[in-house]
């Protein structure tokens, strides 16, 4: 799809604070680097496990850290948390199973693990009470994850949290073993942080951290939102700038920033359709009421492509909305546009 470049008189300076910009293509690297960081960590630790050489135990862990950890590590403490059972199982029953794979793909061993634990266990383990909780938490967290419309740094992160909600039977089943071995490890040891958790967790942090301001709006999200989402402090950066007037509703709105509001936007209320960006420190915007448009038009975005929204002012000056095509918001933020310029100007729908 053909690039169109902005290009606006109105301008005022601002700080270098405000020059970080989004890219797509950025956005979907962090994500592949994070799948590839998540494979070579997990592998680390396992490795790391191995050298320990001991197998004895079940991995008794407190339900705290393991919904933390999982959570903060996108999964890999689930993971990391199975390989260790299951390796359990191989070193003690001598099975023929990879416990390496096994955690990787542990969704589909959840009933495995909780046979053999079954087999262990000298009383009837008492979890069916925590069993009704935690999947009505997961399924929460779930449902929290689909009124997103499943934004992918919000799936990661909601689903993680459901998932380790989800398995605190089999946590609590594990926990409630009466072990023995040469040496006792116990859940006060395990449930201690060391370097390592640190570290992992931290690989992940700004990726969590970037997935819940993202989540609450703080920070631009990759798809149009209503802008009765949007932060005062915000709105109130528009209104400084002359974009939109005090008490103004904004309708619609997408910022193709990465990290500030302030350095990308696009939108419309029920007076004016507006654009603005920062480039090499300068402010620019562009702002059009209804009655002094003539001609809409738009140039849709394929696959994950925004599309380009053009608007022609009376005096045959243009400019340009870049709107993203996610979910087919564009179509919704173009048709409701329309519909506005076209009642203002009292022109046929």
């Amino acid at each position: 799809m053909t690039q169109i470049s902005k290009h606006y008189p109105t301008h005022t300076p601002i700080t270098d604070s405000e020059l970080i910009i989004g890219d797509k293509a950025l956005y979907w690297s962090v994500i592949g680097l994070s799948v590839i960081v998540y494979f070579i960590l997990l592998l680390l630790w396992i490795g790391l496990y191995k050298k320990q050489a001991n197998h004895e135990q079940f991995y008794q862990v407190s339900a705290a850290k393991f919904v933390l950890m999982n959570t903060l590590t996108l999964g890999m403490f689930s993971a990391y948390w199975f390989y260790r059972n299951f390796k359990h199982i191989q070193f003690t029953y001598e099975q023929d199973i990879s416990p390496v794979w096994r955690a990787i793909f542990f969704i589909f061993f959840i009933h495995s693990l909780w046979t053999q634990v079954q087999k262990n266990s000298i009383r009837k383990i008492a979890s069916d009470r925590l069993l009704v909780y935690s999947i009505a938490m997961g399924l929460t967290c779930l449902l929290i994850n689909i009124s997103s419309e499943f934004d992918i740094g919000v799936f990661f992160v909601f689903t993680d949290l459901a998932i380790a909600i989800v398995l605190l039977p089999l946590l609590n089943a594990v926990n409630q073993l009466e072990q023995q071995g040469s040496v006792k490890q116990g859940i006060t040891s395990n449930s201690t942080f060391n370097g390592f958790h640190i570290g992992v967790a931290s690989a992940y942090l700004f990726m969590t951290v970037f997935t819940v301001t993202e989540f609450f709006n703080l920070t631009p999200q990759n798809k149009v939102v209503e802008g009765k989402k949007l932060w005062h402090h915000d709105i109130n950066m528009m209104v400084n700038k002359g974009i939109v007037q005090p008490k103004e509703p904004i309708k619609l709105f997408y910022s193709d920033a990465l990290v500030w509001f302030k350095a990308d936007g696009n939108g419309f209320t029920e007076q004016r359709v507006f654009s603005y960006w920062v480039l090499e420190g300068v402010f620019y915007s562009e702002v059009a009421e209804y009655q002094n448009i003539a001609n809409i038009k738009v140039e849709w975005g394929e696959d994950d492509e925004n599309s380009v929204i053009t608007i022609t002012r009376t005096d045959n000056s243009e400019f340009y909305l870049y709107v993203s095509s996610l979910d087919g918001k564009d179509k919704e933020f173009e048709s409701k546009l329309r519909a506005l310029w076209q009642v203002n100007n009292k022109l046929p729908s």
